[in-house]
């Protein structure tokens, strides 16, 4: 089965395991970009709450998700980045494929997660980047990612990626000289 069908298929049968973020839409605004949240992500995303501060960075990210979905400028270092593994050798150190999204405002936070298919982001855990001081919680939120990733997708790898061009193929920028390769 393709990707895209286990995909959709995760985002329909109760119980649902991803839920697909379909923000508004305004005037002539589409749907460029899928962005899929593991369930547990997305009811936090969205739980009302009464302090206002915390509602106000739920919306923040969701703002920030939104920029992804409705097509705007992503790039892969400011926006999102490839996560390093520095566990292992140098040449082998992105070969997991995961990501953050990387949004600024405070409390910052990362969301890690992978990219399925071109231009669609499968967001599966998050921590805060306070937390992520410690380089060990890095190597534990990427761990949790994969293992939440083979949970969901046992039978799928990652979208690979030699370019940015390859994960997002529409109004990208390319700023990390990490990682890419020509």
């Amino acid at each position: 089965m393709s990707t895209a069908l286990i995909l959709a298929q995760q985002e329909a049968d109760p119980p649902r395991a991803l839920v697909r973020y379909q923000p508004k839409l305004k005037g002539r605004q589409s749907y460029v970009r899928h962005l899929s949240l593991e369930a547990e992500m997305f009811d936090w995303l969205h739980k009302s709450t009464h302090v206002r501060e915390t509602m106000e960075f739920k919306e923040a990210v969701l703002a920030h998700f939104r920029q992804f979905v409705l097509g705007e400028t992503i790039d892969d270092c400011y926006y999102m980045k490839r996560v390093e593994d520095r566990r292992v050798p140098t040449d082998q150190i992105f070969h997991h494929e995961v990501w953050s999204i990387r949004p600024r405002f405070q409390p910052q936070h990362r969301f890690f997660g992978f990219f399925a298919l071109p231009d669609w982001f499968v967001v599966l855990n998050k921590q805060t980047r306070r937390k992520l001081d410690d380089p060990g919680e890095w190597h534990r939120q990427l761990d949790k990612a994969v293992r939440i990733w083979v949970a969901l997708l046992p039978s799928q790898s990652p979208h690979p990626a030699h370019v940015f061009s390859d994960l997002v193929t529409s109004n990208w920028e390319h700023c990390d000289d990490r990682w890419y390769q020509t």
